[in-house]
């Protein structure tokens, strides 16, 4: 099963969003209902909750800049060039993020 249904989850500044929501594994794609957040401050992070096919909760998290697609690590060179450092990289070929 590649869609597999769960919470979205915004953790603000000032307090925590839930909705249910729906995530495909072979996109990456997130989608979930809509909710007023009023004035909770700043967001810190978006996480998407469900259980796989084994029943074992997952965890994805979410780009903070589309808020649409997961996140995932992607090892870059830094700017010396001797080292790589982790970072995380949304999977929406057109999010901001990537430009």
């Amino acid at each position: 099963m590649s869609i597999h249904k769960g919470q979205f989850i915004s953790v603000w500044e000032e307090g925590t969003v839930q909705t249910t929501g729906t995530y495909d594994e072979h996109t990456g794609e997130v989608t979930s209902g809509t909710v007023d957040t009023g004035d909770l401050g700043s967001l810190e992070r978006e996480y998407f909750e469900y259980n796989n096919a084994k029943h074992q909760a997952c965890e994805v998290e979410i780009c903070t800049t589309c808020h649409s697609y997961i996140t995932t690590a992607k090892m870059n060179p830094d700017q010396v060039g001797k080292g790589l450092s982790e970072v995380q990289v949304c999977t929406n070929p057109d999010c901001e993020s990537n430009q």
